[in-house]
């Protein structure tokens, strides 16, 4: 009859119970780790050497202290093996592993060091830049010019003008000075570092290509402003070859300028060197690019731990280094020196960067999350 109970015997009625408070518990326990995963996370980064052009591998450009990348995972003992990660939050502590191939030789006095910057900052300083040639500018009606090699090179507009010189440095010319020159097919387009937007999508300008950035995150995190981005025309952007996305792995371009606030110096980025802006007049040619901020004295920062092999027979080494104190650091790019003290042959790098389970980490990660959700609403500029 409906509305009657149903009744069970004793042996029934206790198995149910347990039943149910075994789902509850298994309920209770899955929301609270899944809590756990979200308020203190880890981020593994991985490379492995057996498919070193796979898009599975997270960490950047394992190389030499030459620059000279490593391919095969061999390193010989008096070598150091460098590596990036680009990470986005505040992490407690990064855990370092490295795994053998069966073949290669133990390790027996290795270590590790990181520290932490922008990545094309960690470039090596290159000659000073002095001497800087004054530009013939000049301006026809509504029109920008820039005389080189008896050639006179338009900028595709006044903005892109604009975004290099004043308008008082152009020169005012009627049309016939036109026929003392040829006039060049090429366009002179933006400063190099000057950020763009065209339809959703936001570019970075370097020579005379654009890189597509792949997504606020990546924006922000490399210090951009969106105060800083122009609204392109089609024609302004058409000038340009268009490059593969931007992303966190992507080292700053060429005619990036950083600032150290430290030393008040100026540096910029040109073929993987940083040259220091030392003269008023490089100071002046370069002052409409707007720099990131960067410390110089933070390069000299390094913290280091010893590889130890915790899995007896498996030839893989471990060591974790404590990061927290480089939270406040300029940059997302933690670069890693590895030292094997013998010849090895790596067949894996793993780094797991975890945020420990204390009040100020859960603070840290509620902001972030806060953060990340009013971006990706557009409420953060």
């Amino acid at each position: 009859m409906t509305g009657d109970k149903i009744k069970l015997n004793p042996g029934w009625e206790r198995r149910y119970k347990n039943a149910r408070f075994l789902i509850y518990l298994i309920f209770i326990l899955s929301i609270t780790y899944f809590s756990y995963l979200v308020l203190f996370p880890s981020t593994n980064f991985v490379f492995s050497f057996k498919n070193p052009d796979s898009l599975k591998n997270t960490i950047a450009d394992p190389r030499k202290e030459n620059g000279e990348l490593i391919r095969n995972g061999q390193i010989e003992g008096d070598e150091k093996m460098i590596f990036d990660t680009n990470l986005v939050g505040d992490f407690s502590e990064a855990e370092i592993s490295f795994t053998l191939t069966k073949k290669s030789s133990i390790v027996e006095d290795g270590s590790v060091s990181v520290r932490k910057s922008f990545r094309s900052f960690f470039y090596p300083e290159g000659e000073a830049i002095t001497k800087i040639n004054p530009p013939q500018l000049f301006k026809i009606k509504e029109d920008y010019y820039q005389l080189k090699d008896d050639t006179l090179y338009k900028f595709v507009s006044e903005k892109a003008y604009l975004s290099n010189y004043d308008s008082k440095q152009a020169l005012i010319k009627d049309e016939s000075f036109l026929k003392n020159y040829s006039l060049a097919e090429e366009f002179i387009g933006f400063r190099d570092g000057t950020l763009l937007s065209s339809d959703i999508s936001v570019f970075v300008v370097s020579g005379n290509k654009i890189w597509p950035i792949n997504n606020p995150t990546t924006f922000t995190s490399s210090g951009w402003d969106w105060n800083d981005v122009i609204a392109a025309s089609g024609e302004e952007i058409g000038i340009y070859q268009k490059e593969k996305l931007l992303t966190l792995k992507t080292p700053q371009l060429d005619g990036t300028i950083f600032f150290d606030k430290n030393t008040e110096k100026y540096y910029l980025i040109s073929d993987r060197q940083k040259h220091e802006l030392a003269s008023k007049d490089a100071l002046d040619f370069y002052s409409k690019s707007k720099p990131l901020l960067a410390e110089e004295k933070n390069l000299d920062i390094k913290i280091d731990c010893n590889l130890t092999n915790s899995l007896g027979l498996l030839k893989k080494y471990s060591c974790t280094i404590p990061i927290s104190e480089m939270k406040d650091f300029s940059g997302n790019d933690f670069e890693f020196k590895a030292f094997f003290g013998n010849d090895v042959d790596v067949q894996n790098i793993s780094v797991t960067f975890k945020k420990k389970m204390n009040i100020e980490n859960l603070k840290s990660t509620l902001l972030t999350l806060k953060n990340r959700t009013l971006l990706n609403y557009g409420q953060i500029q």
